[in-house]
């Protein structure tokens, strides 16, 4: 059955001067929870004093309790020390009450462990320190003097996050090494491996311990022992002896795998002369690294499955730690199928997997069913649904529901709708929802599941199939978005509802029935905004223009409507409007405030505030409206405009650019990109930041075509080159000189250089693979280890399943 997860307290202290970093503090805990505590089997709690509770008494005591649970304590400090706690007047501040009290458990009970982080002070406000300032300075002295407990300092938020995570992750290394530890010491015995048993009788004859390949190895290092002239081991032959050891390890030692930097030695550096029990191990060991791509795995995996039965299914008979999980995940890369046996059928197979391992891995073995999955399995997911906790449970439905729409997706969205689902699988089924007849969404509508009852009212009132009782149905939902799709929906099928009715109906931000998590980020705003410019565009040109001119000060919303009805007639007046920053149309406005107030009045004053302080997002919409004309006469204009730092780029701008751009507006683009001036994900252009960096990477593709080679070598953000790179035509690839490809092949970004050896091992022969490997290897010192892992991945796999394999990648099925 899965572990239970070990939940470890971080208590975060701090005076009142660092908010910032304390939101930081919880994003990087979140981000160490799903990316490395949770799949080991810990979380961490994190705690300060906005989640304590009020009770009676003196507060701070209430949150002392905390201090005294925690197990580690995160200090911070930067300019101002606080206020006391009390009246009593021990303590100067509510922070040097919980240092002190933290430093005292240390010190008697070994717990909590305490980490400190200053934050760096303006050199100028040690001139003139105020009282608060002292203290903080003085805090400082004590700890460089007394040396009790070491500190970092920081600079800004995003450094602080950094040296948090880097503080949680070692914390997790360190525990989950005792952990294993203690967990072989457990292991009275260990079952051997179908590899290791052949190698075991193979040397039974000779009666010897090891591979004659091994013995041969050790006898040519004691050789170089007696040599006076060789004064230090070859890292190789160092590797290989930690390799050595490691396969003929007793219960009684340590089971530390062979690390990273040894594997990937081993690989570049090895013959093939190792045996197959060797093969076996260092699969094993690359395995363990195989979530973060930057272990060789493949050339062991290929002489394995050349030479004996073995596939990755089979690693579920290795007791001790072996990296099942991991095995799962690769599984799922290459397509391979879970092997029956005579004493251990398919059924039996899933049924050992679901009962005798944690969490985590049953989590990557449902991620491989999801795809390769057949209809006879549901039973026993079903089963696992019924017993699992909340998150296996969630990723058992997903799993489910996948496996059911590749037959029917009807039958998929009734699964759906027995197990309340929502999250990925739902939104997976409604991509195609044209499949969905009207009847299943009609019965969608009274799901308990808020992710369903949207999905499948959005999908009804695109057909204009919602009747006027479920529009009114919708409209009463606790959630905020189906209330606003019913609004729609009674507004399509009757008379149009007047602003104020609808908004009144939208109401403020609600939550789901999902733990209070709102399926959609949008706020009430972001839904009311959204009707106004529904009802703008269904009104008539009268009404519109009433509008316009009756609420001069009030809204432009009418008026950015009026423009985009009228654009023929007005293309010049807008054009007058985005050069000069919407003054033409406030001065208007101004005279026709003055005429009616006055030539000074706090109304004329409050339209100039507003509008100062609207115009980058109404010249952003004009922006909208003109290019969607396709004028190439207006592409000045639209570099000028975007060369605004305040105004993002859209959607709009890039399809614009994809027909009328040059070379120079691949630099234009980028800069929005690096800056991450965009268009904001709610606004009624929008379209998500990975959507736009797609569209965005098409365009530059397209522009820059004949000059690859200088397109790559300029300094592109992260996730344009990593989409221009997913983009770029296999045929273009071939054409690129060895100097952007080996620069690539060294960028610091991690994904830029997946993408580009997936790219590569698609487009090259084994031959050229072999080739670029080489020279890889002897070109440069520092090398990336995720490179060789996608080259040894691209050079054993065969290319039929390489390709399919190489998409996944490319196309994200697969993360790393």
């Amino acid at each position: 059955m899965p572990k239970d997860i070990k939940s470890l307290k971080v208590f975060l202290a701090s005076p009142g001067d660092l908010v910032d970093e304390r939101k930081a503090a919880k994003v990087a805990v979140e981000e160490i929870n799903s990316t490395l505590a949770e799949p080991l089997g810990f979380i961490f709690q994190l705690i300060g004093w906005e989640d304590t509770t009020s009770t009676y008494g003196r507060p701070q005591e209430t949150i002392n309790k905390e201090i005294k649970e925690c197990d580690i304590f995160v200090g911070m400090v930067w300019e101002r020390w606080g206020t006391p706690p009390d009246n009593e007047g021990k303590y100067q501040s509510g922070f040097e009450e919980e240092y002190e009290l933290a430093l005292s458990l240390k010190e008697k009970k070994d717990k909590p462990e305490i980490s400190l982080f200053l934050k760096k002070i303006n050199p100028k406000s040690k001139n003139d320190p105020g009282d608060q300032l002292k203290k903080v300075l003085e805090f400082r002295e004590n700890l460089n003097n007394e040396k009790k407990v070491l500190y970092k300092e920081f600079d800004h938020t995003n450094e602080f996050s950094s040296l948090l995570r880097r503080l949680l992750a070692d914390r997790i290394h360190d525990l989950n090494q005792t952990d294993r530890e203690k967990e072989q010491r457990k292991t009275e015995s260990t079952q051997t491996t179908k590899i290791a048993s052949e190698e075991a009788s193979k040397e039974k004859d000779n009666k010897k311990i090891l591979p004659e390949n091994s013995e041969s190895f050790l006898k040519k290092l004691l050789e170089q022992n007696d040599n006076p002239e060789i004064t230090r081991i070859d890292p190789f032959d160092s590797a290989k002896l930690r390799l050595i050891s490691r396969i003929f390890r007793t219960n009684q030692n340590d089971d530390s795998a062979v690390g990273i930097h040894d594997i990937n030695i081993l690989y570049e550096m090895g013959s093939e002369d190792f045996s197959r029990i060797e093969n076996f191990q260092l699969l094993q060991d690359a395995l363990s690294f195989y979530e973060t791509d930057n272990a060789p795995l493949w050339k062991w995996y290929t002489f394995l499955t050349r030479t004996t039965e073995f596939d990755f299914s089979r690693l579920i008979f290795k007791s001790g730690n072996c990296p099942l999980k991991e095995a799962f995940k690769a599984m799922r890369l290459i397509g391979c199928p879970i092997t029956e046996t005579k004493k251990l059928t398919r059924s039996e197979y899933i049924s050992t997997v679901f009962s005798e391992h944690d969490e985590n891995t049953n989590k990557e073995f449902l991620e491989y069913l999801s795809h390769y999955g057949k209809d006879a399995d549901l039973p026993l997911i079903k089963d696992l649904i019924d017993e699992a906790s909340f998150s296996l449970k969630n990723s058992a439905i997903d799993c489910y529901l996948r496996i059911v729409g590749k037959s029917s997706i009807e039958s998929a969205i009734c699964a759906a709708l027995d197990f309340e689902a929502t999250g990925r699988a739902v939104r997976e089924l409604f991509k195609n929802s044209h499949a969905i007849s009207d009847a299943i969404l009609e019965k969608c509508l009274n799901s308990q599941s808020e992710d369903i009852i949207s999905r499948a009212a959005y999908e009804l009132l695109n057909r204009k199939k919602i009747n006027e009782k479920q529009a009114r149905k919708l409209t009463q939902s606790k959630h905020i978005e189906i209330r606003y799709i019913g609004v729609l929906a009674l507004s399509s099928i009757g008379e149009l509802l007047e602003r104020e009715t609808a908004d009144s109906i939208i109401g403020d931000d609600g939550k789901s029935s999902l733990l209070g998590i709102s399926l959609n980020a949008k706020t009430s705003f972001d839904f009311k905004r959204d009707y106004f410019y529904y009802y703008l565009r269904k009104i008539d040109q009268v009404k519109l223009k009433t509008l316009v001119d009756y609420e001069p000060f009030l809204h432009v919303e009418p008026l950015i409507i009026f423009f985009e009805r009228n654009i023929k007639k007005r293309i010049e007046e807008i054009r007058d409007n985005i050069d000069n920053k919407f003054s033409p149309e406030i001065e208007r406005r101004s005279n026709i405030i003055k005429s009616k107030y006055g030539e000074k009045n706090n109304i004329l004053k409050d339209f100039l505030a507003l509008h100062r302080s609207q115009e980058p997002e109404v010249t952003r919409k004009l922006l909208s409206i003109l290019i969607k004309q396709n004028k190439k006469e207006d592409l000045p204009r639209l570099r000028k405009t975007l060369s605004r730092p305040d105004i993002a780029i859209s959607s709009e701008d890039i399809i614009f650019l994809e027909k009328h751009g040059e070379w120079e507006d691949i630099s234009l683009i980028n800069e929005k990109f690096k800056n991450k001036v965009r268009q904001s994900i709610y606004s009624e252009e929008s379209s998500d930041d990975k959507n736009l960096e797609t569209m965005a990477s098409k365009c530059i593709l397209k522009i820059s075509k004949g000059r690859e080679d200088d397109l790559l070598s300029m300094s592109i953000e992260d996730g344009l080159m990593r989409e221009i790179i997913i983009g770029i035509p296999e045929s273009r690839l071939k054409s690129l000189d060895n100097d952007t490809i080996f620069l690539l092949l060294n960028d610091e970004d991690d994904d830029v250089r997946r993408f580009l050896t997936c790219k590569i091992c698609k487009a090259f022969s084994k031959k050229d693979l072999e080739r670029l490997e080489k020279k890889y290897f002897s070109r440069f010192e520092r090398r990336y280890y995720n490179v060789i892992h996608w080259l040894d991945f691209g050079k054993n796999i065969q290319k039929d399943q390489l390709k399919k394999s190489l998409n996944k990648v490319l196309n994200r099925e697969l993360t790393w």
